[in-house]
């Protein structure tokens, strides 16, 4: 007798497992859970469309001035914008080098356009584009 209890009892704690872990699964709360816990109730079509992307990278600007000079360091290089193989990467093809360019009036610094960019290489800059060395660029307009 004592092991038809054990065998009921068992069951009874699988069927139990198995019916929190389908209400995790689907969203929705036990009574057991504390007051005030957050639940995801969306559905398949209320899912976003698009890829997440992260946010853009933050680039300080360069002071800008008509008669300013390079600076050490400071590159401007004209060309044409090239989408990389990740989405919402930029890059732009300078002598033997790809540029990632980063930051830049987005009206201005879009996939085709031909452009001037003045700014920085940055080698050291993580990014999730994978192409390119990063150019943190301060200022872009259409070339001429």
């Amino acid at each position: 007798m004592g092991t038809r209890h054990s065998v009921a009892a068992g069951l009874l704690g699988a069927v139990a497992a198995v019916s929190l872990l389908s209400a995790c699964a689907t969203g929705a709360s036990s009574p057991e859970s504390p007051a005030g816990s957050v639940s995801s109730s969306s559905t398949p079509s209320q899912r976003p469309t698009s890829r997440w992307l992260p946010p853009p990278v933050p680039v300080t600007p360069l002071p800008t001035t008509p008669e300013r000079s390079p600076q050490p360091g400071e590159l401007t290089m004209t060309g044409v914008v090239e989408a990389g193989v990740e989405r919402g990467c930029l890059l732009m093809t300078y002598g033997d080098k790809k540029y990632l360019l980063m930051g830049g009036d987005p009206n201005v610094v879009k996939e085709g356009a031909r452009i001037t960019v003045r700014g920085r290489p940055n080698p050291g800059l993580l990014s999730y584009c994978q192409q390119g060395t990063p150019f943190e660029v301060a200022e872009a307009h259409a070339a001429s």
